[in-house]
């Protein structure tokens, strides 16, 4: 039997999400080249077999990796805490198979977390990482230095970041004229992507936005939906903020893009988060805090407006200048749309991939 030269061991859409977004893109584009093997662990959704699926991926992931030829790489993305070090588990067994693992870090707590580890374990970890068939792959240019300065002794390389193509596509600006401004924020509607800040910002210049903006959030509410309402009610700022709960398509979350006039991302850690990409290809002018990859994306602040953390007055103030001026509007929106075509196109990230499954 013919071999291959690598394999990506990650999930495959469905569902929706940052992860399976990329490894949708690169069945995509890849999923005729022989040389390149997919295969997905046991789904985390998959609660029937919850005890023993490690197991079971872990034995999926020895059957695919003896299809690689020695020497050839195995691919799979790694998350922090538990995630973390199961896939370390995973490279251990790659490497024992004389294979070698690239793990691409997508977690935006990593540095926190693994700090917080018992010192036996870190110790552990920098061992593994020390092979040279261990390489670790980040998603932008800061996070390729945050993993060098916690594994100086390990091979650290990049790998590219795209959205589908039909983001790149210019809006129609007639959709959106002529009514409320409508600013927009997707993802997961919980405290850590910094929602609760966003309504004290909102309730600290309520009186500047009631009537002209409204404040649409988008993501899974995890059954909370009554603590948000009571959150944004007792703010007095229900005529301006709507949770509109998830939405289930591609499709779906293009369209939200579209009809949206700013977009908000006040999430207090992120990896590379897609979300704020995907609103930046479209042409949508941002206002992110500075945690994770957001700076690159935003082209260090050329290309939106980025704020701290954890600080809903700074919010405040970004979301107020966004809204009341058209031109600072209308520049970051071009500058966004420019950096995200020159910077995150399909061909790089398509090409980043190919060198580190080695088949470039």
């Amino acid at each position: 039997m013919k071999k291959c030269t690598a394999m990506l061991f990650a999930p495959l859409p469905p569902p929706v999400g940052g992860i399976t977004s990329i490894t949708a893109m690169l069945r995509r584009e890849l999923g005729d080249n022989p040389e390149v093997l997919f295969v997905q662990p046991v789904p985390k959704t998959t609660s029937w077999k919850r005890v023993v699926r490690p197991l079971i991926s872990a034995s999926r992931l020895v059957r695919g990796t003896v299809k690689v030829r020695r020497a050839g790489r195995v691919v799979f993305f790694c998350s922090s805490r538990a995630s973390f070090w199961d896939k370390c588990s995973w490279a251990a067994m790659v490497v024992l198979l004389r294979r070698t693992a690239v793990m691409v870090m997508v977690a935006g707590d990593f540095p926190e977390s693994f700090a917080r580890s018992p010192r036996i374990a870190r110790a552990v970890a920098h061992w593994l990482f020390r092979r040279k068939s261990v390489i670790v792959a980040a998603q932008s240019a800061s996070w390729e230095t945050v993993y060098r300065g916690i594994f100086p002794h390990t091979i650290v390389t990049r790998v590219g970041a795209t959205v589908d193509p039909e983001f790149f596509e210019a809006r129609d600006p007639e959709c959106t004229a002529g009514r409320t401004l409508r600013v927009l924020f997707v993802g997961w509607i919980i405290e850590d992507k910094g929602i609760v800040d966003l309504l004290d910002a909102i309730e600290h210049i309520a009186p500047s936005l009631a009537g002209r903006v409204h404040v649409r959030l988008v993501g899974p509410l995890f059954d909370r939906d009554a603590f948000w309402q009571a959150e944004i009610k007792r703010r007095g700022i229900m005529g301006i903020v709507d949770f509109a709960g998830a939405v289930s398509t591609r499709a779906e979350v293009l369209r939200e893009y579209h009809l949206a006039d700013a977009f908000i991302f006040p999430s207090h850690f992120e990896g590379f988060p897609v979300a704020l990409l995907e609103a930046t290809a479209v042409g949508l002018p941002c206002v992110a805090t500075n945690v994770g990859g957001v700076s690159d994306i935003l082209d260090s602040g050329r290309a939106g407006l980025i704020v701290p953390p954890r600080c809903p007055s700074a919010l405040a103030e970004a979301l107020l200048a966004l809204t009341s001026e058209s031109l600072l509007r209308e520049r970051l929106g071009t500058a966004a749309a420019s950096h995200s075509r020159e910077s995150f196109s399909l061909a790089a990230c398509v090409e980043s991939y190919e060198r580190v499954l080695g088949i470039r």
